[in-house]
């Protein structure tokens, strides 16, 4: 479920509409932290498994000619704020229109951040009305009724965690965070406060549990780990890279994700018919492709990430035997 604002701007005599810098300049300006740390806006760009480019951050007309022909290929961005990372929306140009796209469940932090954008956005162009695009149709918006619709949308992302907790067949829940996708079984939910009494359970306390799970997840430096897939003489192999001494978040489940990828892109690479699925690992300054749930199960001791993950970071210590012991295949 996904709220989508429209502004059009309007071709004036002299004045020229605005572009992605302009944005990226509203943005910096817009982005607020709700729980009262500081706000850092950036815009980037997904790669194809939904992780964030992290060659590909605040663009200015002076970056170099690869990072500037990205930019000129890239269709949709994402705003989030560095330093508390939460989801993220995407704004894109649809002709001269603005289009932006806010998620739910989203974070009090970016729905009022996205407003202020929205608002900004139109005292630029000097244009104080917008078309919101909701579960309830679509309809011309005054940005005098901005603050009504950060309620809204904050309400209405509590209730759809709360809709989520309560559907029977539930176990876990996909969302994009703004580094990389998030599996969020019901226990996690259980954890920011949903399922209480109703007594006290806390709209504010459930948001800012939300808020504050999303951001921690997501700010130390690691490597999601996705797969590539390779034709061989017995079919297609899934590969999962998984670097030494670097925190890997790693699936505990590599059909789940390729699953996940195939739901979220049913074009996605071919992930069809997989005849096996494997680690490449680096020992003694080598590189192996080991069978991927011998190498999962010797770290299910493991830091988890979330409900289908877990962070992994080894040394040719912890892998030796595997090696020794196991068909390996040496690249």
């Amino acid at each position: 479920m996904a709220v989508s604002i429209r502004i059009k701007q309007v071709k004036k005599l002299f004045k020229k509409n605005l572009d992605v810098y302009n944005i990226i300049e509203l943005w910096k300006n817009s982005c607020i932290n709700s729980c009262g740390g500081q706000s850092v806006g950036l815009i980037g760009v997904c790669d194809e498994y939904f992780r964030i480019d992290g060659d590909f951050l605040n663009p200015t007309k002076s970056n170099n000619f690869s990072r500037m022909n990205k930019l000129k290929a890239s269709s949709t961005f994402i705003l989030f704020d560095r330093l508390n990372l939460n989801r993220g929306f995407d704004f894109t140009f649809d002709n001269n229109d603005i289009l932006l796209n806010l998620n739910y469940p989203a974070t009090l932090s970016e729905i009022k951040s996205y407003y202020n954008l929205v608002n900004n956005i139109c005292k630029k162009i000097g244009n104080n009305v917008f078309i919101r695009d909701d579960y309830d149709g679509s309809k011309y918006v005054d940005v005098s009724f901005i603050e009504e619709l950060i309620n809204k949308d904050y309400i209405n992302s509590y209730n759809y965690l709360k809709q989520i907790y309560n559907e029977p067949e539930y176990i876990t829940f996909n969302l994009l965070g703004v580094m990389n996708p998030i599996c969020i079984s019901k226990n996690d939910l259980s954890n920011l406060g949903i399922g209480s009494s109703e007594e006290s359970e806390s709209i504010n306390v459930v948001m800012t549990n939300y808020e504050k799970y999303l951001n921690d997840l997501q700010q130390k430096d690691r490597f999601f780990s996705v797969p590539r897939c390779y034709k061989t003489d017995n079919g297609t192999i899934c590969v999962f890279p998984c670097p030494p001494k670097c925190e890997t978040i790693i699936s505990t489940d590599p059909e789940y994700d390729v699953g996940l990828y195939k739901k979220l892109n049913p074009d996605f690479l071919g992930l069809n018919n997989i005849s096996g699925y494997y680690v490449t690992v680096e020992y003694n300054k080598k590189f192996y492709q080991v069978d991927y749930m011998k190498f999962i199960r010797m770290f299910n001791d493991e830091n988890n990430y979330d409900s289908k993950h877990i962070v992994i970071n080894y040394s040719d210590t912890d892998i030796k035997d595997l090696i020794d012991n196991s068909d390996t295949l040496e690249l």
